[in-house]
């Protein structure tokens, strides 16, 4: 510790109240672990020890879990002068409910378990949001896996693809303009309909962006989003894409949206080809895009194909919209129990 610079040094003990200076405002107070004993803290820290004659260490976790000091805490540090730092005196100064010891070691016991079967319920909640997404591409896998393979071609023969460009950053006149300009920020929906960010005419004349018909079939070759996942959406107007994106333009024979849902169906297949470039960003050729062979079946077929994986993403989008409902209600029924808690009715 001599080359240290601070003065004054912090050593925390397991078991103390540890106040973060700059966002004890957001919650970021708790208690030291075991395995914090002996650790060194800076001066953007503070602790403290707690007086065990009046209130349980399992009470006070309990109270800072359920960020019951937030409000108060964030009200004194928008009262401080310079930047809204918590101080000490700003923790001293807040109530909590306290019950006799004996009560907080009784309702802390039954609060664990409660919010300990409640987490259960979030873990379950959140593998299962996770996988809802993957469903759709797994069932529509098998549904044009069993397509023969003497209908099976390399996109290169279907498809012509359009790459993008951006606009100099440094004239802001390309940028005031009304023309949609898709980045990969934007391929979150099956369906561009409006973009984030416009470019202008001029920018059209200058820059390596090109204008795109409707029902090109954009995909991400090139950031890190290609190290989980090969996004994929329909262009539903004219409109421009950046560097690192392809539009791909269906040629004659070859329904966009069911060009679309393909190319999600077999997104882990296409992951497979993406490669790792300088930085470590993730790349992927369009050479072996094109190379990917997907079933094509004639326009009658695809059109069955498209409503039957239609209805089947109706029923995901149903199913991830129960999900968010029932995340609301989790979170409630937990803020519920603390309630009751706090008011000593556990």
């Amino acid at each position: 510790g001599a080359t240290l610079k601070m003065q004054r040094h912090q050593l925390a003990k397991a078991g103390q109240v540890i106040l973060s200076e700059i966002w004890g405002k957001r919650g970021a107070i708790g208690l030291v672990p075991p395995e914090g004993e002996g650790a060194l803290c800076t001066s953007h820290f503070f602790l403290f020890s707690i007086d065990e004659s009046q209130v349980d260490r399992q009470w006070l976790a309990a109270i800072f879990r359920a960020n019951y000091l937030e409000e108060h805490l964030g009200s004194e540090a928008r009262g401080t002068t310079g930047y809204a730092s918590v101080r000490p005196h700003h923790l001293l100064s807040a109530k909590i409910p306290l019950p006799s010891l004996p009560d907080q070691h009784r309702i802390s016991a039954r609060l664990d378990s409660v919010t300990a079967k409640l987490e259960d319920v979030r873990m379950l909640r959140v593998a299962s949001h996770l996988q809802t997404p993957a469903l759709f591409a797994a069932v529509a896998r098998e549904v044009l896996s069993a397509i023969p393979q003497t209908l099976w071609k390399c996109l290169g023969e279907l498809v012509s693809p359009l790459g993008g460009g951006t606009p100099s950053k440094a004239n802001p006149l390309l940028w005031e303009g009304n023309i949609p300009w898709v980045t990969p920020k934007d391929m979150k929906t099956r369906e561009i309909t409006n973009t984030i960010d416009h470019i202008s005419e001029e920018a059209l004349q200058v820059s390596s962006a090109k204008m795109i018909e409707p029902g090109a079939v954009l995909v991400v070759v090139r950031g890190m989003i290609l190290a989980r996942t090969f996004p994929v959406s329909i262009l539903r107007m004219h409109a421009t894409i950046n560097q690192d994106m392809k539009a791909l333009v269906p040629r004659p024979g070859l329904d966009p949206d069911y060009l679309c849902d393909v190319l999600t169906a077999f997104n882990r297949d296409i992951l497979n080809l993406v490669e790792r470039s300088t930085h470590d960003t993730r790349k992927l050729e369009t050479s072996k895009l094109l190379a990917f062979r997907i079933p094509v079946p004639d326009r009658t077929k695809q059109r069955r194909i498209i409503q039957h994986l239609g209805e089947l993403r109706r029923r995901v989008e149903s199913l991830v919209a129960t999900q968010r409902t029932l995340a609301s209600e989790l979170e409630a029924l937990k803020s519920s129990v603390l309630d009751k808690a706090f008011n000593g009715e556990l």
